[in-house]
C-alpha cells in the first residue's frame, strides 16, 4: 500500500506454478504424481489467481505475464517492453514462465527456465533496480556473516555455494548473484533480501540498508 503511494511500480516475477499444482493434485488424491509440466498446468492459474487477489486488497489490478522462452526473442522482446511501459501505476505486472508451454526448441528456454535469469531481463527493460527476494537475509560469506555491500568480483572468493537438492526451483545463491551481478554491470543497482521480512521491499525504494546490495562499476569484466 505505501510502496502504491509513493508512485513506485512493480513487476513480480514470482514461481511456485509447479509445488501448487503438486499439492492441489495431492489434495484432490488424482492418484498420480504429476510431470513438471503437468503440474504446471495444474498450480498455474490458482497461482496467478492469488496474486490477484492479494493485490486486490489493496486497489491494484494485476498484469499476468506469461512467459517462455519465446518471449526472448528479438522480435518479441520490444513487444514485451511496450507492454510495460504501458502498465499503469494501479497495476502490478506478475510474471511466471509456464513450465509447461516453456519448450527447449525456444532458443532461450534456458533463459526463460531460470526466474533469476528472467527477473534480471524484466527489470533491464524497466527499472533501474532490481530486488530479488530469497528466504535468507542477504549473501552469506564462508564465514557466516552476510555481505551487505558487494562492490567487486573479488568479493566471490569469500564466498562459498551451497546447492538446496530439495529445492523445486532451477536457481541458488550462486545464481541470484550473478543475475545481480549482471544487472549491476549493466547500470542498475540490485538488491538480495529476504522476502520475508517486514516492508523490505519499501526500505529498498526508500534507499535504507537492507540484504545485499549489489552494485560494481563499470569496467569490471565478468
Amino acid at each position: 500500500m505505501l510502496l502504491k503511494h509513493e508512485q513506485a511500480g512493480l513487476v513480480v516475477v514470482t514461481s511456485g506454478a509447479v509445488k501448487l499444482g503438486k499439492i492441489l493434485a495431492k489434495r484432490d488424491n488424482c492418484g498420480q504424481d504429476l510431470s513438471k509440466s503437468e503440474a504446471a498446468f495444474r498450480g498455474f492459474n490458482p497461482l496467478m489467481e492469488a496474486w490477484q487477489d492479494s493485490f486486490a486488497s489493496i486497489g491494484l489490478l494485476v498484469v499476468a505475464l506469461t512467459l517462455t522462452g519465446q518471449t526472448f526473442t528479438k522480435k518479441n522482446i520490444h513487444k514485451l517492453k511496450k507492454q510495460l511501459d504501458s502498465t499503469f501505476s494501479s497495476q502490478a505486472v506478475v510474471a511466471n514462465t509456464h513450465d509447461g508451454l516453456n519448450s527447449s526448441r525456444f532458443k532461450y528456454f534456458a533463459d526463460a527456465n531460470n526466474n533469476d535469469v528472467v527477473g534480471e531481463r524484466l527489470a533491464g527493460l524497466c527499472t533501474d533496480t532490481y530486488v530479488i527476494c530469497t528466504n535468507v537475509d542477504g549473501v552469506i560469506d564462508k564465514y557466516g556473516n552476510i555481505i551487505r555491500d558487494f562492490q567487486s568480483l573479488e568479493q566471490l572468493n569469500d564466498i562459498t555455494f551451497h546447492k538446496d537438492e530439495k529445492s523445486n526451483g532451477t536457481g541458488g545463491m550462486e545464481t541470484k548473484l550473478w543475475a545481480a551481478i549482471r544487472f549491476s554491470l549493466a547500470g542498475g543497482m540490485a538488491y538480495i533480501v529476504n522476502g520475508r521480512e517486514r516492508d523490505v521491499l519499501l526500505k529498498v525504494h526508500r534507499g535504507e540498508k537492507v540484504g545485499t546490495r549489489v552494485y560494481i562499476q563499470k569496467g569490471e569484466k565478468i
